[in-house]
């Protein structure tokens, strides 16, 4: 591979300029672990891990939102009805209760805005909460999803995005493929087929919007299904977690050995009477004011695992 070495690193400097670009225009820079199921010989998970990114998924990365977006860009300018990707900015209301969380981490004094999310990422990476607050904010964002209107994609900072990348993979990078390849090879999209996909379009967005919510929801129960097997021969054993979620019945904790997140209920935490105390979006002791929030380091111990609940709950030590 020796003489491909220079256009790899030639690649890997355009990586830099494009990612830097769309850095400056807002776009929001999530680098958040996926988990990897490694398996054994008989095929039942031997570890649940975060999967690496190295420079080759950046770099693949920066040049597929290239190419979307100058597939879109070419299509909306020469009035060609087609799919977009769009994502809207988010609610009031998941303002405000990321705004109350990072208050009270003291990692933020004024209020959030849409435009502020990108500067608050670059703020909090290196520290502990990095990756817990990313997924807070990435929870708060509306989903993104396809449509036959280009209403941009706040997520990307993008006016004008689709997806084009991957045809193997996704139904509407096929269908927009189509398109361009028909307006390409005749020179234009005559009227009556331009009133028959602005028919179609919305109803191919619809549903590959609504199958791709259901293609997700099976990867989560899949790997869910993986951690709840892994973990079933580990009761009673003890790990150190990490706080990622707050609520008045208890705590959600992700271990730090493994990718795995598991219940904590507050019926479990027997060293003190708890309190969710809302305003600062915390857990509070009464007597020992022990004080448990996102990103607070505890060390637990598998009470139970659940394969039917696909549950996995703790104990405090």
């Amino acid at each position: 591979y020796k003489p491909l070495v220079p256009y790899f690193e030639k690649m890997a400097e355009l990586c830099e300029i494009l990612k830097n670009k769309r850095k400056k225009r807002g776009s929001l820079d999530f680098d958040l672990p996926e988990p990897e199921v490694l398996l054994d010989i008989k095929g039942d998970p031997h570890a649940i891990i975060k999967a690496e990114r190295n420079l080759a998924h950046f770099i693949i990365e920066e040049f597929m939102i290239a190419a979307n977006e100058a597939v879109a860009e070419f299509l909306y300018s020469n009035n060609i009805p087609s799919l977009y990707r769009v994502h809207e900015e988010p609610e009031t209301n998941k303002i405000q209760y990321i705004t109350r969380i990072v208050k009270n981490l003291g990692i933020l004094k004024q209020d959030l805005k849409p435009s502020d999310f990108h500067e608050f990422i670059e703020i909090i990476k290196g520290t502990p909460y990095e990756e817990i607050v990313n997924y807070l904010i990435l929870r708060s964002l509306k989903q993104a999803r396809y449509s036959s209107e280009n209403v941009g994609h706040f997520g990307l900072a993008s006016e004008c995005y689709t997806h084009f990348t991957s045809p193997i993979r996704r139904y509407p990078d096929l269908v927009v493929h189509r398109i361009l390849k028909e307006f390409l090879q005749k020179g234009k999209i005559t009227k009556e087929r331009q009133k028959e996909l602005k028919e179609i379009l919305p109803h191919i967005a619809i549903h590959s919007s609504r199958m791709e919510r259901r293609a997700d929801e099976v990867e989560r129960d899949a790997i869910q299904i993986m951690r709840v097997w892994f973990m079933k021969d580990k009761v009673g054993e003890e790990f150190e977690g990490r706080v990622t979620m707050v609520t008045p019945e208890g705590l959600r904790v992700r271990l730090e050995e493994y990718y795995i997140e598991g219940f904590l209920h507050l019926s479990h935490m027997i060293d003190d009477f708890y309190q969710f105390d809302e305003k600062r979006y915390c857990l509070i002791g009464l007597k020992k004011k022990r004080k448990f929030t996102i990103g607070t380091k505890l060390n637990v111990r598998v009470s139970k695992v659940s394969l039917e609940e696909r549950e996995i709950i703790f104990d405090l030590l």
